[in-house]
């Protein structure tokens, strides 16, 4: 996908009227021109902050796949139901998540609106509706609300409930029963014929609004996440600019609905919005989240890759440098798995306790106030223990992360990982292999740790591809311009060979990444707060492909 910038000065909006009931907006200027935004790439500033929990988002599907029902729901009955939901949430009440973002909508709503049609409404339901929306369906027939029962179990347990709308879903366009009517009828809104709604369209912005509307009315929760990275690309290439002021207006306007509805509800609703990694990629997509914040139409601001692979080099303290709002908060987004880059044959590995602490470590010390998780459900859980006897077995360390990294302090001190990945959308070009190195060439890495470790071990792994040598290859690293001392490899098990032709596959050790994990030594002298350099030469003589790089502290 070919990325574009959107840079330039932009008309000032002309804001409306706000009703006497409505609090007044703070009238900053947009931030909306690249010399605006203050460039901290080179930068590794530390803005520890011991953090504020961890947001959870459980997405439509989710809301019925992950509950352990028991059996066939068509039997159960709705106390049966209502039991399960609350065994669910209970696991989640006694952990440091503090919010459960229930995700109402791919395409379709998973609740009786009147609006974005329900799973449900199909000519024949027995037929038609297939995979999770049957559940949905089944569970509808049983006359529960399932979102309502979600949001208030969440109270019940002490959760914080919020609704979650993905703003323009990419799933499901070639089955007839999971889309809805606007789209379908509609195909001069969408971006191309197949494609994504296009929000320069006055209706589809119209249609989300009354979707956030007759959502926030029916439900009583303390906020709601607008979800642009369910799909991130909302205007026509070259409609970006003008799509930015489109957009501007249309969050003030829901920032109105909001507080309007707050006020019969008799409690204050927050707004978060998900958006791309940077304020420069968000803006390039119509995304002018610092202006949002610093008009406070937002409340948090949710800097996040895509989806694979987790963004382990999300700029916070860039967002925090733009916003002048601050009560606006900075909540690093995590997703559920890790690549080196966009090779559908590389290995991916999905979340552990060591991995999501090295995220929630550098994310802190970078100013984060919390940490959201995304695709958390537990599919992507798994680390497999690898003994030297050659017994295995494979261990979920889910419930570890929902205790620990909700704060730095419960975070730090304990071995962790610091994975290299790529940032996804951006405004560069996105590698889409390993890195090839010929004999006697050298590739620079930079990989952020947040504050230096005190004690322990600071260890580069780097995991080479099965090409001639590798068994016998050596490197050279560098941390900060000082040699390693390299150490044992990182030893596989034996009866699970490397295989490089099968394309998603993920494993559950690090060792298995690639064909071969070398291991390299830094002494804590030479480490830095924040960002590390680390130096990778080739001297095997023959080519070296890395596909893999972390650092295990």
């Amino acid at each position: 996908m070919k990325f574009f910038e959107v840079w330039g000065h932009f008309l000032m909006i002309v804001l409306s009227l706000w009703s006497c009931s409505e609090p007044s907006i703070v009238n900053l200027p947009s931030i909306d021109t690249k010399d605006s935004i203050k460039s901290t790439y080179n930068e590794s500033p530390i803005g520890l902050r011991e953090g504020e929990g961890i947001m959870f988002n459980i997405s439509a599907d989710g809301l019925v796949l992950y509950p352990d029902w028991g059996g066939d729901i068509e039997k159960k009955s709705k106390e049966d139901i209502e039991s399960s939901i609350l065994k669910y949430l209970i696991f989640y009440s006694n952990t440091q998540i503090t919010t459960i973002l229930i995700n109402f909508n791919f395409q379709r709503s998973c609740y009786p609106s009147k609006i974005m049609e329900p799973y449900w409404l199909v000519e024949n339901p027995e037929k038609d509706i297939t995979d999770w929306p049957k559940l949905h369906w089944q569970i509808h027939k049983k006359g529960i609300d399932l979102c309502g029962l979600y949001i208030n179990t969440c109270k019940e347990v002490g959760i914080s409930p919020w609704l979650s709308i993905r703003m323009n879903d990419h799933h499901y366009f070639s089955d007839t029963s999971k889309i809805n009517h606007l789209w379908r009828d509609h195909p001069e809104y969408r971006l191309s014929n197949g494609g994504l709604f296009n929000y320069g369209k006055k209706d589809v912005r119209n249609y989300f609004k009354a979707i956030i509307e007759e959502a926030l009315q029916r439900y009583d929760v303390d906020g709601i996440e607008l979800d642009w990275m369910r799909t991130f690309t909302v205007f026509k290439k070259g409609e970006e600019a003008k799509g930015l002021s489109d957009l501007n207006i249309f969050m003030q306007e829901i920032r109105n609905i909001v507080n309007r509805i707050a006020s019969i509800k008799g409690h204050p609703i927050k707004i978060a919005v998900r958006v791309p990694s940077s304020p420069e990629i968000s803006l390039s997509f119509g995304l002018d989240a610092i202006n949002w914040a610093n008009r406070e139409y937002v409340d948090a601001i949710i800097p996040t890759n895509w989806y694979h692979p987790t963004n382990l080099d999300i700029p916070i303290e860039k967002w925090r440098k733009n916003i002048q709002n601050t009560k606006c908060k900075v909540i690093a987004g995590a997703d559920g798995a890790y690549c080196i880059a966009d090779n559908p044959y590389l290995k991916r590995m999905g979340n552990s306790i060591e991995s999501m602490r090295g995220f929630a470590v550098s994310a802190y010390s970078r100013g984060a106030d919390a940490i959201y998780l995304f695709n958390n459900g537990g599919e992507y859980f798994g680390k497999r223990v690898i003994n030297k006897d050659g017994s295995t077995y494979v261990i979920s360390d889910r419930a570890d992360v929902f205790h620990e990294i909700g704060r730095y302090s419960t975070s730090t001190n304990k071995p962790r990982t610091h994975i290299y990945t790529y940032t996804y959308p951006s405004l560069k070009p996105i590698t889409n292999d390993g890195y090839l190195l010929d004999n006697g060439e050298s590739k620079s890495f930079l990989i952020h740790t947040g504050l230096k470790p005190t004690k322990g071990n600071f260890i580069v792994r780097i995991g080479i591809d099965k090409l001639p040598g590798f068994e016998t290859t050596n490197l050279d690293v560098q941390v900060n311009s000082k040699t390693g001392i390299q150490i044992e490899d990182m030893y596989r098990n034996t009866s699970l060979p490397y295989i490089n032709t099968k394309p998603y596959d993920f494993v559950f050790n690090v060792s298995e990444t690639s064909a071969r994990v070398m291991q390299f030594n830094i002494e804590l002298d030479n480490i830095n707060d924040g960002y590390n350099t680390i130096s990778v030469t080739n001297r095997g003589g023959k080519p070296q492909k890395i596909i893999w790089l972390e650092v295990y502290i």
